[in-house]
């Protein structure tokens, strides 16, 4: 399904004309992309991306293909601890001491480091890669398997619609909001069990050869 045919599916079973509503649903659709990615662990997402440190500067912008969901960072040397932004500035209060690499921080999309290396030197992240929001009428969901569309993306998307429109009604009146959400979990299930026989087979691809 492409991105028009969702909103337009979506439309059908949210049944709600407010404004407020209405507007959210293609950011509801994108965010749910993404969510499905993540939660799911979809393949093919995954990328090394080095980035440069830059001479007497202790950050650098995260590159626009990464995604902040980094699961590894390290150097020639092997991995490099990863601590919070406070934590490295009480450990280097100065934030500008020279030498090779111990840590490094992300805060946004700001890769913080220390030491700073006296020569640019190469940090190696793997990240999950950036998602490309759907805009035009004809975009289609990244990753996420055309057969489950239906199953999980329109649910999940109704589900937070409705979480909405019920806002502050008594937990036993929210009948579609736990509806919906019931709805994406068998489809969210269907999609596991989905990622699961594809990774299998990429195992088996990977060990035939």
């Amino acid at each position: 399904m492409n991105f028009a045919q969702l909103t337009n599916e979506i439309r059908q079973v949210v049944r709600d004309d407010s404004p407020e509503i209405v507007s959210r649903i293609p950011d509801w659709i994108n965010e749910t992309v993404e969510y499905l990615i993540d939660a799911a662990s979809i393949p093919g997402f995954k990328r090394l991306i080095p980035v440069q440190t830059a001479l007497g500067q202790s950050y650098v912008q995260l590159p626009s293909e990464a995604s902040e969901r980094i699961t590894y960072v390290g150097d020639a040397n092997g991995e490099l601890p990863v601590r919070s932004l406070e934590e490295m500035v009480r450990l280097y209060p100065t934030m500008n001491e020279e030498g090779s690499l111990e840590c490094v921080a992300i805060e946004g999309r700001l890769l913080y480091y220390q030491k700073i290396p006296s020569t640019a030197t190469t940090i190696y992240l793997l990240a999950r890669a950036a998602v490309t929001p759907m805009t035009g009428p004809n975009d289609e969901p990244e990753g996420v398997p055309p057969h489950l569309h239906m199953r999980t993306i329109v649910p999940r998307v109704a589900f937070l619609a409705y979480s909405k429109i019920e806002e502050g009604l008594e937990e036993g009146e929210k009948v579609n909001t736990r509806h919906w959400n019931r709805e994406f979990q068998r489809g969210f299930a269907e999609l596991l069990g989905w990622v699961s026989k594809r990774k299998r087979h990429l195992s088996v691809s990977c060990w035939r050869y």
